[in-house]
């Protein structure tokens, strides 16, 4: 579930990348782990130190505030996010932004 967030947080941020609109941004997740994993990244996954980096690179010309909120509690954004992603994982096909982390791959060729 976190790779899935994660990809779902750096695919707005390359997004926010591509505005030509200057301005502050704010991202709003519901995914508490990814907030703390990029602003307190223990693991060594290359996603995280790249979404990290994308978070830097956008910082250089606008204000970007990345805010966690509760999920399921009714946030009018968050909940048509959520019914989102659930038609997204009835989706098939590969997905890029899901890339086995070095350590599930490790495990497979065991």
């Amino acid at each position: 579930m976190f790779r899935a967030e994660l990809a779902a947080v750096r695919a707005a941020l390359s997004w926010l990348q591509t505005l030509e609109q200057e301005g502050d941004a704010l991202l709003i997740t519901d995914a508490e782990s990814v907030v703390k994993g990029l602003f307190a990244p223990l693991c060594d996954c290359i996603s995280v130190h790249e979404t990290v980096d994308l978070i830097q690179a956008i910082k250089t010309h606008r204000n970007l505030e990345i805010r966690w909120v509760k999920g399921h509690n009714g946030v009018t954004g968050n909940e048509m996010a959520d019914k989102l992603a659930k038609e997204g994982a009835g989706m098939t096909g590969a997905d890029p932004g899901m890339a086995l982390s070095k350590t599930q791959c490790k495990s497979l060729l065991k």
